[in-house]
């Protein structure tokens, strides 16, 4: 796995924030703040339990208007098809995303296995089950949706994809003398897939079965109690908000504040949701939610120009 600043990338986000079956066995959880990861040399060793690639899948009834909306926060088409139905793989140098024409709207992780069938067997034997399992026209397994018992829903598809060489908070320590050059020149760099979860406790006992390995748990100093946890390809933040918010946040650490609030006035020019954080009755400066045309928040956070990988 990647050397790692969840620490710090955890911390910010919890300051600027301030039915599948359970699985039967309770991992270790560390009570420290030790790293999840030591070594970039560790991340090359490490395949993810449910993949080799993740992106985010993203399904909307305004298929254009959504890609246009993260167009404008630096994402690019990659490729794009009608068939089987209109989709869109766009990229940014931190985070693929896959934008799906749909009935109805939805976002959450999808990982490519080149071992799916496996995948679904290793799930099965832990007591997570699919709550739908698609087959290609032959009859093979195609892709199989889950959903945690925190909602969150995620794809597993049989069908293996080479992982980008991108950079994320996860693969970058804090060096104070270098500035660190963004791979998104607008949004800046993916921070973590966060979630809001009733309880820490159990909501770590089912990731970590996944393939998640967390730093421990934060309980002091802090809004609400919250973890970080890292599968070698997805940052995933769970939170126990008790309703400070709800939901999901697809989250980037960007360039600054001034940086930022210029991306935010340019949201607003076209029309987006756009909503600056406040914590303690208090704005905090360059921090927003935007909501896209599906419904879904992307939460900017400030600045991590201090890092360098």
């Amino acid at each position: 796995m990647k050397s790692t600043i969840f620490t710090m990338a955890c911390a910010l986000l919890a300051l600027y924030s301030c039915n599948s079956e359970q699985v039967d066995t309770t991992p270790e959880v560390p009570s420290t703040d030790t790293l999840a990861v030591d070594t970039v040399a560790q991340a090359a060793e490490t395949t993810p339990l449910l993949g080799e690639a993740v992106n985010i899948m993203i399904g909307t009834k305004n298929y254009e208007e959504t890609i246009q909306f993260y167009q404008t926060l630096g994402w690019h088409v990659e490729d794009s098809s009608s068939t089987p139905w209109k989709w869109s793989a766009m990229y940014d140098g931190s985070m693929s995303l896959t934008i799906n024409e749909d009935t109805m709207n939805y976002m959450g992780p999808a990982y490519h296995s080149e071992d799916a069938v496996n995948v679904y067997k290793t799930l099965k034997a832990i007591n997570v089950s699919p709550q739908m399992e698609l087959k290609r026209e032959n009859g093979d397994a195609w892709f199989n949706v889950y959903f945690a018992p925190d909602s969150l829903g995620f794809v597993v598809i049989n069908e293996p994809k080479a992982p980008k060489k991108d950079i994320q908070v996860a693969d970058i320590v804090f060096n104070p003398t270098k500035k660190f050059d963004f791979p998104n020149p607008k949004a800046g760099i993916f921070q973590e897939y966060a979630l809001a979860v009733e309880n820490v406790d159990s909501s770590l006992v089912y990731y970590t079965a996944l393939g998640f390995e967390s730093q421990g748990i934060h309980e002091e100093g802090v809004p609400y109690r919250y973890t970080i946890g890292y599968d070698g390809q997805l940052t995933l933040g769970l939170h126990e908000t008790k309703g400070m918010w709800h939901g999901e946040l697809f989250t980037y650490s960007g360039h600054g504040i001034n940086e930022n609030d210029s991306l935010a006035a340019e949201m607003r020019a076209n029309n987006y949701a756009v909503e600056a954080l406040e914590f303690g009755g208090q704005v905090l400066p360059g921090n927003y939610m935007f909501t896209d045309p599906a419904g879904n928040i992307f939460f900017l956070t400030t600045d991590f120009s201090g890092m360098k990988k």
